[in-house]
């Protein structure tokens, strides 16, 4: 303990005598441990903290997958869903699932005490919980006697409704809740780690399914968790899915054709959730990590230099009589406390950039609350600062020479460069600083650009001056169909006749919103697709007259919705441009006939007034789809998004749209009030968090390689004062020896640019499934970033070079 108290001191005597070389050494290490510690913290919040579940290893999601349509993941109907649930519980041509459940979301107005409040439930068999091994605490989970139509009036809490709505006072359990007009009994109380995908759900009521009203089995919206039984595995449970799947194809052959390509699949629970975020997050860590080395490099450079100054220093305490092995121990404590204090400096950091880059991610990254500083991230860092502490500290001791002390001591003040192979050593390090960099400016580049291409793609229609919100109609308040009709209707009039209003409509799914629509197959009266494919599935939506010209959708052919369109009229539909082409080809759509696959049966024959451009209708990146559009007179929908268009600012709307919806009904919530615009850039959240932190990664890679081969050409000119002095003394000019120190520089980065383009095209290999409208290999990105990071490495060298040739020959001769 002596010798360590006594090395400590050593340490911290001689970081004090140095402060500039102790600032930047701590600088680098902060900034690279930093952002390393705060991408891992997000990802090991969402893809490497298990999830919530008993043994989550073993829970799958279970899909239907539709190849030819392009739909490797589709939910299950609750006919599929009970079939299902019939073979595991019998033990019969299920034997892979020890237990499954479903739940499917629904959106439910909270009324009674206070504003009226729109909450999203999950709808939840009660074998999902047991499912997946989740108990509720405080209370019970559902009873099977429970989970039955018109016996279902119970509800779980999530732990977040439970402290916002009863401050997490145990006696809210028996309390009684109106959702949607009904009474519903709180049961219990689930822990505050649960999840359940993506959504976050407010309480939890049972599925209840109506088996004398289930919908049709195409109608599919049940997302479904299985356990895997003991022993089995996840590619004998898909062989036994695939015989299943089989098996309902033959029963049902309209609903499963066979050039559909059907099948079942599971997937574990975390691939399931996670999706393609895991690519993009791991990317983001790789950039991060590059950064750290890069920080490493810079770190190692300067402590190399600072070795070979201190040889002197090493001499004299050999020729003391100090043992080789003592000054190893002294060398590595200086090293790992220089270690311990960057990386604690960089969990500091790390703390207050993971608040920023939660702050900044898009709601579609799930796990998100999970994320923060815990053990597992202090021990990243803790980690990160031994290894780099150890390397550190062993450099100064490595590097002392291994002469007799005289041989140095002899030389006097005279410094010494290290000799060749410390040249080399210092040189390569430059070089692999700048390659690193170059990798992390590529990759970041590509990134970028990619978000930018897809932030320039038009949604199919004009979102600038337009306010949108949501509304759920209570089925037991607006049991009719005239009835949800007539609200909607005197809303859109009411709200087309405000100030300042141009035009007002509404629409089951906003565009680029929340709500995913729901898809059917489309048959035309007398002909075959025009394709020569099977029926295309087309997106349906309902909407009311005047949402077209709201949202400027421009109408191709015929014409929109109108007043005459109204229930006892003709039925009749509006096409978008891909669902004519697939289904007509290029004869005239307006004025034929059509029938969807709709939830409840096949739709009558629809008339084709009009056809209308495509809308990007899920994110901006994706490929044309067919879609549909019914008028809501004819086709009653209880969740309708209203839109109004402004000749002002759509902010300056809200209020009187809430005044609106109050006077109509004073219980109606109103939810996602904003403006389109923020609809459709939210919709790019998730590429845009991307490219803003492998921007910022990239840009503190360029500062630290730009200082890293600025330190090091400027400790390579001072000690190279006495050669450059006898240069000018021998009559070369200033610019010559500016050109030579500088073409020696740009030698070795030209070797790191090059080593580093090689690792970009390696690495663009991982990056290409993330990009849009780019190759991995993109050569302008690769010239244009190469450029700008030689032309820094350029200025770092010239800086140096022309300080160099300031230095007056005689004084630099007199100095040796």
């Amino acid at each position: 303990m002596e010798n360590l108290i006594r090395d400590l001191r050593f340490a911290l005597r001689g970081l004090g005598k140095n402060p500039g070389f102790t600032a930047a050494a701590l600088a680098c290490l902060a900034l690279g441990v930093g952002v390393t510690t705060a991408m891992f913290s997000i990802v090991n919040g969402v893809l490497l903290r298990p999830l919530p579940y008993q043994d989550p290893e073993r829970v799958v999601v279970v899909n239907n997958r539709f190849l030819a349509r392009d739909q490797p993941r589709v939910a299950l109907s609750g006919h599929e869903y009970l079939d299902m649930k019939r073979l595991v519980d019998n033990r019969e041509g299920l034997r892979s699932f020890s237990d499954i459940g479903s739940y499917t979301p629904q959106y439910v107005n909270l009324t009674g005490e206070g504003e009226p409040e729109r909450l999203v439930a999950g709808r939840a068999s009660y074998s999902l919980f047991t499912t997946l091994g989740v108990s509720p605490s405080p209370g019970r989970g559902f009873a099977l006697e429970e989970d039955v139509y018109g016996k279902n009036s119970v509800v779980l809490l999530s732990h977040k409704l439970w402290m916002r709505r009863f401050g997490g006072d145990p006696a809210a359990l028996e309390k009684t809740l109106t959702l949607n007009n009904q009474s519903y009994r709180v049961i219990g109380v689930l822990p505050s780690d649960f999840r359940l995908g993506t959504i976050e759900f407010d309480l939890y009521v049972p599925l209840a399914p109506n088996l004398g009203q289930l919908p049709p089995r195409p109608a599919r919206g049940l997302e479904t968790m299985a356990r895997l039984a003991p022993g089995v595995t996840l590619e004998a449970a898909n062989q036994e899915l695939e015989r299943l799947a089989a098996s309902f194809a033959e029963k049902f052959p309209d609903v499963y054709p066979k050039d559909s390509g059907y099948g079942m699949t599971a997937l574990t629970a975390k691939e399931a959730l996670i999706g393609n975020q895991q690519a993009r997050l791991l990317g983001l860590l790789a950039a991060s990590a590059l950064v750290l080395f890069v920080a490493c490099v810079n770190v190692a450079n300067l402590l190399f230099a600072r070795a070979t100054s201190r040889e002197k220093e090493v001499a004299i305490l050999t020729a003391l009589g100090a043992d080789r092995s003592v000054l190893f121990r002294r060398f590595l404590v200086e090293g790992l406390v220089l270690a311990l204090v960057g990386s604690a400096l960089g969990v500091l950091l790390a703390s207050w950039a993971t608040k920023g880059m939660v702050a900044a991610s898009p709601l579609q990254l799930p796990r998100l609350t999970e994320v923060g500083i815990d053990g597992r991230a202090l021990a990243f860092a803790l980690t990160a600062a031994l290894v780099t502490g150890v390397v550190f500290g062993l450099l100064p001791a490595l590097k002392a020479r291994k002469g007799p002390a005289f041989e140095i001591l002899k030389e006097g003040g005279k410094t010494s460069d290290g000799g060749a192979l410390g040249g080399r050593l210092r040189k390569g390090l430059v070089g692999l600083e700048l390659a690193l960099a170059l990798i992390v400016l590529i990759g970041a580049a590509l990134v970028i650009r990619s978000a930018r291409k897809i932030e320039a793609v038009s949604p199919g229609f004009e979102p600038n001056n337009v306010v949108s919100a949501r509304l759920f109609l209570t089925p037991a308040v607006y049991p009719r169909p005239e009835l949800q009709v007539a609200f909607f209707d005197r809303l859109v009039q009411r709200v087309g006749g405000l100030p300042g209003v141009e035009a007002a409509g509404a629409i089951s799914h906003l565009p680029l919103g929340a709500l995913v629509p729901q898809a059917g197959a489309v048959r035309a009266d007398g002909r075959p697709p025009a394709d020569g494919r099977e029926p295309p599935a087309a997106n349906w939506f309902v909407a009311t007259p005047g949402y077209l010209e709201t949202m400027k959708l421009p109408i191709l052919a015929g014409r929109g919705f109108t007043a005459a369109d109204h229930g006892a009229a003709t039925p009749v539909a509006i096409v978008n441009k891909d669902l004519a082409q697939r289904l007509f080809g290029s004869a005239e759509a307006v004025g034929q006939r059509v029938m969807v696959d709709r939830l409840g049966g096949p739709s009558p024959w629809l008339q084709v007034i009009g056809v209308v451009g495509n809308v990007k209708q899920r994110t901006l990146e994706e490929e044309d789809q067919p879609q549909i559009y019914f008028p809501h007179a004819q086709f009653p929908w209880v969740t309708m998004a209203v839109v109004a268009r402004t000749k002002s600012a759509p902010e300056n709307l809200s209020t009187a749209l809430r005044g609106v919806v109050r006077e109509l009904d004073p219980n109606q919530p109103v939810v996602d009030l904003q403006p389109v615009d923020d609809v459709v850039h939210g919709s790019t959240s998730d590429r845009r968090f991307a490219a803003q932190f492998f921007g910022l990664f990239a840009g503190i890679a360029l500062l630290l390689s730009a200082l890293g081969v600025y330190g090091v050409m400027l400790y390579s000119v001072g000690q190279r004062t006495r050669e450059i002095g006898v240069r000018m003394a021998l009559g070369a000019d200033r610019g010559s020896v500016v050109s030579l120190i500088v073409r020696q520089g740009m030698t070795v980065a030209a070797i790191g640019l090059a080593v580093g383009l090689v690792g970009a095209w390696a690495a663009s290999r991982f990056l290409e499934s993330q990009l849009y409208g780019l190759s991995g290999v993109d050569v302008p990105t690769y010239l244009v970033v190469t450029a700008v990071l030689a032309l820094c490495a350029l200025g770092a060298c010239f800086l140096p070079a022309r300080r160099a040739t300031r230095v007056d020959p005689v004084d630099a001769l007199r100095a040796d």
